[in-house]
């Protein structure tokens, strides 16, 4: 846990919250990042229970650091198998630690999970919000393409990865936890424990809302480190622009996004792509979400076309996706979505019985059109 300048009553709940874990076996190493008018107080807390609990390691600061080299300046106290985070704001559930620990324990092939979490408000009041991560491996890896897929504060993780001891990449002063995650997935699975083990404050003087805008250049960074390193996509500056401004970009607001301008961006990216069973989800996925970004202010009708659009420069991807996105959209049912759908049958022969095992299909089409 790394300690800024949190209110008296955070620091002690947050405290507290870890030390009255019903796991008690685990060393609690406490990083004071603290600006030199705030020491007395926030020291002089960490102090007093590090008195009276030995498991408690304080590692304070000459100067402060910034997140991400105190995160590693704890780090390196740390010495056991597992690294659980927690933010100096935030109140652990009792049953947070055993809970996590055990999951990995019986998942060993993890190296990173997390959980989900309720929301509090400065008060400390529950907000009836909360926030809830998936479980399944498989769509965490696509996710991460579009942000973060454990809530830091709820993280654990091991501590030496393929031999390597877990550090956070320092050229990030936000964001580290989302390139940790993208670092970690290049080396096996993370997962989730779909359940809450943590209240999570919000507050007015959270990194995430005080410096919104440099965390999002930060985040378009990692966006691209995910891209090439889980998947081998091209860099493209223009496309990043575009499929970060219909992913995380708070700052824009959807209605000033260009939808011809961002169709274009897309189209000239997807034609230079070398689509193959490894990377086909993941181009599945980011055309899902232009068309899901835009179909608030698009016709239903014309969600077809944008995929034909999308596709029509690659045309191993448009034979790939044409069946599995007409699929997704029936729901959407009308004359031109109905159109479409048959025209596609007869396309590749098949009948209308088949359609029920669309998925096997796809499956099939993709090994004939990518050999």
């Amino acid at each position: 846990m790394c300690v800024y300048k949190e209110k008296d009553s955070y620091l002690r709940e947050a405290i507290e919250s870890i030390l009255n874990q019903t796991y008690e076996s685990f060393e609690f190493v406490i990083v004071g990042d603290t600006p030199p008018s705030d020491r007395e107080r926030i020291f002089g807390i960490i102090g007093e229970y590090a008195s009276q609990d030995e498991r408690i390691r304080f590692i304070p600061n000459e100067n402060n650091m910034g997140i991400t080299k105190s995160l590693n300046v704890g780090l390196n106290y740390c010495t056991g198998k597992y690294i659980a985070r927690m933010d100096a704001d935030d109140i652990s559930f009792p049953t947070r630690l055993e809970k996590q620990v055990a999951f990995m324990e019986s998942n060993p092939h993890l190296l990173a999970s997390g959980a989900c979490c309720e929301l509090i408000n400065e008060d400390g009041e529950r907000t009836g919000r909360k926030v809830n991560f998936i479980q399944s491996t498989k769509s965490l890896r696509l996710i991460i393409l579009k942000e973060p897929v454990l809530r830091h504060p709820l993280a654990i993780f091991k501590r030496i990865i393929n031999g390597i001891e877990v550090r956070y990449d320092e050229s990030f002063k936000y964001a580290q936890d989302y390139a940790l995650w993208v670092w970690i997935m290049q080396h096996g699975e993370i997962s989730n424990i779909e359940e809450d083990l943590l209240y999570y404050r919000i507050s007015k003087s959270q990194i995430s809302t005080a410096h919104l805008s440099e965390q999002q250049i930060c985040a378009k960074t990692i966006q691209r480190k995910a891209l090439e390193l889980l998947y081998d996509f091209p860099f493209s500056e223009t496309f990043m622009n575009s499929f970060f401004n219909i992913t995380i970009n708070a700052l824009i607001p959807k209605n000033e996004i260009s939808v011809s301008r961002t169709l274009s961006d897309f189209q000239v990216y997807f034609s230079n792509l070398k689509v193959n069973r490894r990377n086909f989800k993941a181009i599945e996925y980011m055309i899902n979400l232009y068309i899901k970004f835009f179909a608030y202010k698009t016709p239903a009708k014309r969600l077809y076309s944008y995929i034909y659009d999308l596709t029509k420069m690659n045309k191993k991807l448009l034979v790939l996706c044409e069946m599995y996105f007409i699929y997704q959209r029936l729901i959407c049912f009308n004359n031109s979505l109905s159109q479409a759908f048959y025209s596609c049958l007869n396309k590749y022969s098949l009948y209308v019985k088949e359609f029920f095992y669309l998925p096997k299909y796809v499956q099939s089409i993709s090994r004939s059109a990518i050999s």
